[in-house]
């Protein structure tokens, strides 16, 4: 049940979006910190989880939808280069 005007239903909803791509970045974050490796092979493994299609966390880092930036709600998010 959506209650409210259509712009506190459509900023509600982004709010959601924003929450569910930092958690699943966060997801992405405490994987790599479990590796016991070194600093490099960490590196690589977040840069390759970042680059999987769907993969483990069944979610395109490289592209998403335009998302404003929480902290600066100027910038929109449209994909993580892992490699940078």
């Amino acid at each position: 049940m959506k209650n409210g005007k259509p712009e506190w239903q459509e900023r509600r909803a982004l709010i959601s979006r924003q929450q569910r791509f930092i958690a699943k970045l966060v997801e992405v974050v405490k994987t790599v910190m479990k590796e016991s490796a070194n600093r490099q092979k960490k590196m690589e493994k977040l840069q390759a989880l970042l680059a999987e299609e769907g993969g483990v966390f069944k979610t395109n880092f490289a592209k998403i939808d335009p998302l404003p930036f929480p902290l600066d709600p100027e910038v929109k998010i449209t994909g993580i280069v892992a490699k940078e």
